[in-house]
């Protein structure tokens, strides 16, 4: 089992069609959660031919609502992307013909229990100079006032909406710029420079919403794990490798959270409940450590390790993990089949039980949500 460089890779699947089972539980503080879903619904995009794609709608649970066809954008072009969903609004970014970028706008109201959302009453925000990035988890966010996005070519865009007018962002490094997620009003940021020598260095900084400056967290962020936000800790957590750290923004400083003195390197990690589960490139194993302050070393997880290793051997093949996710206190692992396709599994670490997520399964909702997947 190896860990992928690759970042999310986007994998078709037509959820309508495959005729799934509803998921056993109803997520929650979705609005705030993800990106493509609100409190009521999740916004997928799913092919309606070889050439058009429609918008399909979904409740919590993986209740197929409606089809949606986006045809009132103003604009002959037909390449449009769901970038945002919150309760009040979507975001779409729009490309017409002549290979003009912009975004629009589309109002939400209640019907029937579900969002619907107001084709007809599509409107463009802005235009932007340069194509956008397929939004990923963390790669967007949107309000009444601010509209934060990544572009194609990994820069960082802050668009103010009550001015019309993108904010002058001052201390951006020299280099591609990563959203990695939000704490609170706080964007995380990773950076790697255009060139492996010279003054541009890695850089760990973050952005808060509103403001005008992007402040350096630490210069020594580069590292294969991407940062996990800590929401319910206000704090960013991430491995270098002298040991994993924190962030603190609350407190504006960083601190060793424990020393890391594996002979590997950290790939993967996420939080489970108050647990953060640490996931090696090389000997492909996977520890944890209790946020709470509890522990003073990392938990070796024989069981999760062990289980891992032995679907690999049974199945007589490799495993290169691309994206680890949390969803339900459970563990949804996308990874590369011998660096060909993707597989799905989903863990749960109170059974100790691997499961290998097939096309119509329900736990292939959760890997919706989590936009590992456009439809």
């Amino acid at each position: 089992m190896g860990h992928s460089k690759h970042g999310f890779l986007y994998h078709y699947f037509n959820m309508a069609n495959s005729n799934p089972q509803y998921l056993n539980f109803e997520m929650t503080n979705a609005d705030k959660k993800y990106t493509n879903a609100n409190d009521y619904n999740v916004f997928v995009r799913s092919p309606e031919n070889d050439m058009n794609y429609v918008l399909d709608e979904y409740t919590l649970d993986g209740t197929f609502v409606r089809h949606i066809f986006i045809n009132n954008f103003h604009c002959t072009g037909k390449t449009w992307n769901l970038m945002y969903a919150n309760n009040q609004e979507l975001i779409f970014h729009v490309e017409d013909d002549d290979l003009n970028n912009y975004l629009y706008t589309v109002p939400l109201v209640m019907a029937e229990g579900s969002s619907f959302p107001q084709m007809e009453k599509a409107k463009k925000i802005c235009k932007c100079n340069v194509e956008l990035e397929n939004a990923g988890q963390g790669d967007v966010y949107a309000d009444s006032d601010y509209i934060v996005y990544q572009d194609d070519v990994y820069q960082i865009h802050v668009y103010d909406r009550k001015k019309k007018k993108f904010v002058k962002i001052k201390g951006i490094p020299e280099s591609n710029t990563y959203l990695n997620g939000l704490v609170g009003k706080y964007f995380i940021l990773s950076n790697k420079p255009f060139k492996e020598k010279g003054k541009e260095k890695y850089a760990f900084s973050y952005y808060k919403i509103g403001s005008d400056q992007i402040h350096i967290m630490d210069p020594a962020c580069y590292t294969s794990a991407a940062p996990i936000c800590d929401e319910k800790r206000k704090q960013v957590i991430y491995a270098l490798r002298t040991g994993i750290w924190i962030y603190d923004l609350k407190q504006d400083k960083k601190k060793r959270l424990v020393k890391w003195n594996k002979k590997d390197y950290v790939s993967e990690m996420c939080i489970r409940k108050d647990r953060l589960f640490v996931f090696t490139g090389e000997k492909d194993e996977v520890y944890s450590y209790s946020l709470t302050g509890k522990e003073k070393q990392l938990h070796y997880e024989k069981d999760f390790t062990e289980t891992l290793k032995k679907f690999e051997q049974e199945n007589e093949l490799e495993l290169v993990i691309d994206s680890i996710d949390v969803v339900n206190n459970k563990i949804y692992i996308c990874s590369w089949r011998d660096d060909e396709y993707l597989m799905y599994f989903c863990y749960d670490p109170a059974t100790k039980q691997l499961k290998k997520v097939r096309k119509n399964d329900p736990e292939m909702f959760c890997f919706l949500l989590c936009r590992v997947g456009l439809w």
